[in-house]
């Protein structure tokens, strides 16, 4: 009997705290699971068909820009992290400075991700069938047109902030404005999926080839 309380407790504790999530913070996580779903059907149908006959013909190693890329794309998890205390200090200058380094960080490792690519394709394109290069044009596409939402809705927040800050009553409301940081704490969760995603990605053809 207790222990039927106490799961009954708990359930409620829990379905409590799930109807506490903003409905935005919900879609968006929502879109996460979706997303998850999709990467993981694409890779399980890929294993399926392709990928045993593939490990045993294929032999590569990802370009050392990969690498790079990867240590680039950590940085900005950083970088990120600190908007959130940023904008509870109400420091909206130094929040303006690391949305436009974000922005700047981004920028490089998309362009060193589209040279990864294109290195891998040069090295290994015609050596690999058309499935594997499909499928690994894909993996990557997916996890940039992601990043890409991610910043897009970077550049949106910056937007509103520079738009606030020549005037001191508008800045005032920003920094109290519960629905700007639910901007952010959204534009987090985006971010940290999609570094998560791309860690994910960047490890399975580590490993699995």
């Amino acid at each position: 009997m207790s222990t039927r309380k106490t799961t009954l407790i708990r359930r409620n504790y829990y379905l409590s705290e799930i109807e506490k999530i903003h409905p935005f913070k919900s879609i968006v996580l929502l879109f996460n699971v979706i997303s998850t779903i999709i990467l993981c059907f694409l890779v399980f149908n890929f294993e399926i068909k392709y990928a045993s006959a593939e490990a045993q013909t294929v032999e590569f190693h990802l370009p050392d820009v990969f690498f790079i890329g990867t240590l680039i794309l950590f940085s900005t998890l950083l970088i990120s992290n600190k908007q959130i205390q940023l904008y509870r200090q109400e420091n909206v200058k130094k929040l303006k400075s690391n949305y436009y380094l974000q922005l700047f960080v981004s920028s490089i490792f998309i362009v060193i991700q589209m040279f990864a690519v294109y290195q891998f394709q040069l090295k290994y394109g015609t050596s690999l069938s058309d499935n594997f290069n499909s499928f690994f044009i894909l993996m990557t596409s997916f996890h940039l047109v992601y990043m890409i939402l991610a910043i897009v809705l970077t550049i949106l927040i910056l937007f509103r902030l520079v738009n606030v800050m020549e005037d001191p009553i508008k800045t005032l409301v920003y920094e109290t404005n519960p629905f700007e940081r639910l901007l952010i704490e959204i534009k987090q969760i985006l971010w940290n999926f999609q570094a998560g995603l791309w860690v994910v990605i960047f490890l399975y053809f580590l490993v699995r080839f």
